[in-house]
């Protein structure tokens, strides 16, 4: 097999690889998202009906939500490091991927990130040319 067939099936399988990555990060964005604007509502009115069917007092009632707030806010907090995680994860990858390429696969291996992802941000490692 001859150098440039090599060299295309690796572009190829890093494209697959980029995109897989690409694709898994915003399903679980977005399910995240989805989830929570979702089921915020049905989750609240349960956890409602629930709690009054505790016949807790207004002090049990009181330090109950009180818990429940403390740890939402735990929740929301560390929910949203995972976004920027997995950015930089997919970012660290796309760096790798194009170090193995030439100037033109370069070319083409952005222009088709940006086209799916919309959010190529070059970062101040990336690899700008070769």
């Amino acid at each position: 097999m001859s150098g440039k067939t090599r060299a295309g099936f690796a572009a190829v399988g890093l494209v697959i690889l980029g995109f897989a990555l690409g694709v898994f990060a915003d399903h679980l964005w977005l399910a995240y998202r989805m989830h929570r604007v979702e089921m915020e509502p049905t989750h609240e009115a349960s956890l409602v009906a629930f709690l009054a069917s505790l016949d807790l007092s207004n002090q049990q009632h009181d330090a109950v939500q009180q818990i429940l707030d403390r740890y939402h806010a735990n929740l929301e907090e560390r929910l949203a490091t995972v976004h920027p995680v997995l950015l930089a994860t997919i970012d660290s990858a796309r760096q790798e991927i194009e170090t193995l390429l030439d100037s033109t696969q370069l070319v083409s291996f952005r222009d088709w990130m940006h086209a799916e992802h919309g959010r190529l941000q070059p970062t101040p490692n990336s690899v700008i040319g070769h």
